[in-house]
């Protein structure tokens, strides 16, 4: 299909599939093999409409990813924070699983100001369905190697919180 954002390629995978749950994975993520599994077994519990991982870098390799490393460690443990309160609002785009009723129920995915992952767990919060998430299900994702690309890559997550949040 034509570039169109990721959400249009989201929408188009969601057309063709009819499956029970549904996953999506950014092009510069990986997940480690018992991820799945471990996702899964969340599952089990009725009232789970949306799981998310545990992201982490892949291989720092300088200062500023070193940091980002401490920063996504922290945000692992915030993560599995909310969950117990029931407060998770963004359904990570380097892994998150959905149950298929989630899309049937709410729509697919919005243009969202370049975060619709963002926007997809506003919207879910909002209709009170509950994300979970697998602390033990590992994904890894590459990040910002300089200050300005992490500038850029900061703003736009800023910018599309305050859009999506309105």
């Amino acid at each position: 299909k034509t570039n169109g954002g990721k959400h249009t390629a989201l929408n188009f995978a969601l057309e063709k599939i009819n499956t029970e749950l549904v996953g999506c994975l950014d092009a510069d993520s990986f997940v480690a093999p018992d991820a799945l599994r471990e996702i899964v077994k969340t599952f089990e519990k009725p009232d789970v409409m949306a799981v998310t991982p545990s992201i982490q870098p892949t291989r720092p390799q300088n200062l500023i990813q070193l940091i980002q490393k401490a920063e996504y460690s922290l945000s692992v443990f915030i993560r599995r924070t909310f969950a117990h309160l029931n407060g998770i609002f963004i359904t990570p785009g380097p892994f998150s699983i959905f149950r298929r009723e989630v899309f049937d129920k709410l729509g697919t995915y919005k243009a969202a100001h370049n975060t619709e992952d963002l926007e997809f767990g506003l919207r879910m919060q909002s209709h009170h369905f509950k994300i979970d998430n697998a602390p033990t299900a590992h994904v890894f994702t590459n990040t910002p190697r300089t200050v300005p690309a992490l500038f850029r890559q900061r703003l736009r997550w800023t910018y599309g919180y305050l859009k999506n949040s309105m």
